[in-house]
């Protein structure tokens, strides 16, 4: 990307590194009339039409890690939503920047400047800190500011409370600002989404707004992170000196949309175009704030979005079918130990010793696996067309122990 600093003698104050959560380029395709901001940005700054980078899962807390290390997840260590640490299942900011083991360009940089740099995220949940770093846990790095709004104790790495925050793990890392959740206009914010259809009736399309998040969990979201984050530039002087700043966002509204409602959902519409109005908003704000020139914005995505499957023709595959389906066959013995301990995209995760107790290898399984048709892994209410009960599902299932005798996995045999 060299050739987006061509020509530039002095460094930009601030640096903006934004992702539009699951904003791949399935959606900017599927909505390409959405955002005009965006692409009147194009001809003023380096456009990549043809790159995509990814990691297996394409998840969030692995792309986050990544294009904040630099590094792929076999070497920063996040490698998935959930890791085996020893014996046990863990999440990757369950030790806070624990498991992240490469720091990142914000660690270096920060630390090689004296800590002297305003360095900070604004996300919703810590599985998007991968970008910023460590904060103080990297060898002479200080408090980096940080703001989420993760729900404690939730059973998902996604779930989200109303209140900006920082979980009790990552408190000791970085520096929350207490007076962002004083930042106001949300209820307005919700009712321009209310309003969008020309009536007030707690409802934004067909769906009830306080059933979601208050409101959260709509395009309202959009405006007021907006405001939020301005805040936090404004008072903490992100940009304000020729030290150059650097500041990472993460807007998850196309992310939530992608789970509940698809890709090509009217409710994705909205997202994206709220997403583009804000973009100009902001892009005004830096201009204003930290001067015309004066920054640089690097706008990205950290995936792509699900697709409706009647829109697609993909079949989903069911987990649980799946997981109830292991352990009838492989674990019979009777005790409370169950051989699956977790199915997650792309990975099961097996309790091996009590797969061996019940005299059964991983070999076995994957070789089940293989066996299954969409009639074994149907989702609840989705019935298969006449002709396909008897389709395979999995093209391949690899046990773990073949890993290391892989040609393609040299790194394995470590």
């Amino acid at each position: 990307m060299a050739e987006a600093i061509a020509g530039n003698e002095t460094p930009p104050r601030l640096i903006v590194t934004m992702i539009w959560d699951a904003a791949g380029r399935n959606v900017l395709g599927r909505w390409k009339d959405d955002w005009p901001y965006l692409e009147s940005l194009i001809p003023q700054g380096a456009w990549y039409e043809h790159a995509t980078v990814g990691t297996s899962p394409t998840s969030t807390a692995q792309t986050h890690a990544t294009i904040g290390t630099g590094a792929f997840p076999d070497a920063h260590g996040i490698v998935a939503h959930r890791l085996r640490i020893g014996d046990e299942l863990t999440t990757p900011w369950a030790k806070g920047p624990a498991y992240l083991v490469e720091p990142t360009l914000a660690d270096l940089y920060d630390r090689a400047m004296g800590n002297e740099p305003v360095v900070g995220e604004i996300g919703t949940v810590s599985i998007h800190l991968g970008m910023l770093g460590h904060g103080a846990m990297w060898g002479g790095g200080d408090q980096d500011i940080a703001v989420i709004r993760e729900k404690i104790g939730a059973d998902t790495l996604g779930a989200e409370g109303f209140d900006w925050n920082l979980t009790p793990d990552l408190m000791p890392y970085y520096r929350f600002p207490d007076y962002l959740d004083e930042v106001g206009g949300f209820d307005r914010d919700v009712r321009a989404v209310d309003s969008n259809d020309g009536q007030i009736d707690g409802r934004w399309r067909t769906n009830d707004i306080e059933t979601l998040l208050e409101g959260f969990d709509t395009p309202a979201r959009i405006p007021y992170q907006t405001r939020v984050m301005e805040e936090m530039i404004a008072r903490e002087g992100f940009g304000a000196d020729e030290v150059p700043d650097l500041l990472f966002v993460n807007y998850k509204m196309i992310d939530y949309i992608s789970h509940v409602w698809t890709v090509n959902s009217p409710e994705m519409q909205d997202a994206v175009k709220g997403q583009d109005a804000a973009l100009e908003t902001f892009v005004d704000f830096l201009d204003a704030t930290v001067g015309e020139g004066e920054w640089a914005l690097v706008l990205t995505a950290d995936h792509g979005s699900i697709p409706d499957p009647k829109v697609s023709g993909a079949f989903q595959i069911a987990a649980t079918p799946i997981q109830n389906g292991i352990n009838a066959t492989f674990d019979t013995d009777g005790d409370q130990t169950r051989v699956v301990e977790l199915i997650q995209p792309t990975q099961i995760f097996v309790n091996e010793a009590e797969l061996r107790r019940n005299g059964h290898t991983l070999e076995e399984v994957s070789e089940w696996i293989l066996g299954l048709t969409k009639a074994d892994t149907l989702q609840p209410g989705v019935t298969v067309p006449s002709g396909e009960g008897d389709d395979l599902v999995f093209q391949a299932a690899f046990p773990s122990t073949i890993m290391s005798r892989l040609p393609c996995l040299p790194e394995a045999r470590a």
